[in-house]
């Protein structure tokens, strides 16, 4: 947002030096250029050290919910200490039975996003001789459209998909957090 920002201003201040303009004029171009730049960013981040362990992640933060919207339900996973990449805390996702799940947590992005820049971060720990999984929607219903899946297999090696499509397999690092 700031060099998004600092941008618009600079090109502003340029025109500015250039045109002479009514003050009224300047500080409507600056209010709507600024206005259009903000609309257009959406972010979310979420720290888990901030939470209590053993609790649930639906619980601690409306963002997240679970696939069937029950949050501190068997879908929902609890914050643990047990491991983490950042002190203290992380979020511990596993199967209780050969088949996968209960456990299916969901962040709604509330629309879908069909263009401009997504950027996705973070960090996972795939145990030895465990798997991985998660997806990525593309309608804001949930189980509508499987845009991506993301397969971390226990052999170190993750493919992302769409559909029966694989569009990129490579390895990843078993047994530690990256």
């Amino acid at each position: 947002i700031f060099i998004f920002c600092s941008l618009k201003i600079y090109i502003i201040n340029h025109l500015f030096n250039f045109i002479s303009m009514q003050k009224l004029f300047k500080t409507v171009l600056f209010s709507f250029l600024v206005a259009v730049g903000l609309q257009a960013q959406v972010s979310f981040s979420d720290n888990f050290d901030s939470y209590p362990p053993d609790t649930y992640l639906g619980l601690n933060n409306n963002k997240w919910t679970t696939w069937s919207k029950l949050p501190g339900s068997d879908e929902d996973a609890k914050v643990t200490a047990e491991k983490s990449n950042s002190p203290n805390n992380s979020v511990y996702i596993f199967a209780k039975s050969n088949s996968g799940g209960p456990m299916d947590l969901v962040l709604p992005f509330g629309e879908v996003f069909s263009k401009g820049n997504f950027v996705f971060k973070m960090a996972m720990f795939v145990p030895e001789k465990k798997t991985g999984y998660f997806n990525l929607q593309g309608d804001a219903t949930i189980g509508g459209t499987w845009a991506l899946d993301v397969d971390f297999n226990a052999n170190g090696i993750v493919s992302f998909s769409n559909g029966s499509t694989t569009l990129l397999a490579t390895q990843y690092p078993v047994n530690e957090w990256f």
